[in-house]
């Protein structure tokens, strides 16, 4: 299994979108998993898979995305999915990105053509994209000065009663 790098561009427009962050690119071959006195009592076998991988925006912030998968492999088939994903946060130009990689439904092999190793489909890595526009230091300053300003007028209101 190997998660193929995505090159794409980062729309900063406020909102929710969801976008390709990885190709998910994998292989299945021969797996063994009788027992050594009876090669004829096959046991399903189940692997965890570290979904972690790197992100880059627009050759800005870098980070790592966190998901976790499982491989379960079985008489007929190999499985693979993903769950979802923790929430992994960026600063580009002003805007908050926080990034959450969604689920990845489980889906068996489906390309046993010609000898083994059977490569399987590539199959999309989707990522949910909350962008928020963060108020800079400065407005920030400005804004809490006029908030305690406001504070002192109703307390000095009080006092004139």
């Amino acid at each position: 299994m190997e998660l193929l790098a995505y090159a794409g561009t980062l729309d900063l427009t406020p909102g929710v979108t969801f976008q390709k962050v990885n190709t998910l690119h994998w292989i299945i071959d021969y797996t063994y998993a009788g027992t050594a006195t009876d090669p004829n009592d096959w046991s399903d076998l189940a692997f965890n898979v570290d979904g972690s991988r790197n992100l880059s925006l627009d050759a800005g912030p870098a980070g790592v995305l966190n998901q976790s998968g499982l491989l379960e492999v079985t008489w007929e088939n190999d499985y693979l999915s993903f769950s979802l994903g923790s929430e992994t946060s960026f600063v580009v130009q002003g805007y908050r990105v926080d990034i959450t990689p969604l689920a990845v439904a489980r889906q068996g092999g489906t390309n046993f053509s010609g000898g083994n190793p059977w490569t399987q489909p590539d199959r999309d890595m989707m990522a949910q994209f909350e962008i928020t526009a963060v108020p800079e230091p400065g407005t920030m300053i400005l804004l809490g000065a006029g908030l305690i300003g406001l504070a002192g007028l109703g307390i000095s209101k009080r006092r004139h009663q």
